[in-house]
């Protein structure tokens, strides 16, 4: 159950300036039109909306799109969130979208999920679900890149584990790491 009004949640929301994902988008990080890709749990689009974007997040599972709208319901109704009408979910298949739309996006977010490890431990509980839920994400991962850099009017950040390899050959712009992620960021030309 996606829960928008965990209290983890909410401190990560009201501290969005020292999150790493908003510090990719650069020094103009707001007043931007983003297109999550892979909406998830909606907690990256969550922190766009709240640090003053305007984020449409696409989400292909109907089970996780149904849970989403649920939570930002719930929000609403708490009134926790000053930008909550900046957010908004779609359930479609990324690609499809991204293909048909004519809507511009300054800035598109993708977090494929980590890939699968042979690795013992195992992931936490709700990438257990996600990966459940959509197992061919990451076969489209490089296409789901790829048609970003096409339809962006900006850049594409993508999110990748701190120690993977690059999606391609070509090197991001600049990177923001964490402790067990990065941003990869690509300028579009």
């Amino acid at each position: 159950m996606i829960d928008f009004l965990s209290s983890d949640l909410q401190r990560r929301l009201k501290n969005f300036q020292q999150e790493n994902l908003i510090k990719a988008l650069g020094k103009k990080n707001s007043g931007l039109i983003i297109l999550d890709m892979t909406a998830g749990l909606g907690r990256d689009a969550l922190l766009l909306a709240v640090a003053g974007n305007e984020v449409l997040a696409v989400e292909k599972s109907k089970e996780l799109f149904e849970e989403l709208t649920s939570a930002l319901v719930k929000l609403r109704e708490n009134r926790l969130m000053k930008d909550w009408q900046n957010i908004s979910f779609l359930n479609a298949n990324s690609i499809d979208f991204l293909r048909m739309t004519a809507q511009e996006f300054d800035v598109i977010y993708l977090d494929p999920m980590f890939p699968k490890t042979n690795k013992t431990g195992l992931a936490k509980r709700e990438m257990q679900m996600l990966r459940d839920l959509d197992d061919e994400a990451q076969n489209n991962e490089l296409d789901l890149f790829n048609l970003a850099l096409e339809k962006t009017k900006s850049k594409v950040i993508l999110k990748r584990p701190v120690k993977a390899p690059f999606i391609t050959d070509t090197k991001p712009n600049y990177q923001i790491k964490g402790t067990i992620s990065r941003f990869d960021v690509y300028i579009s030309c």
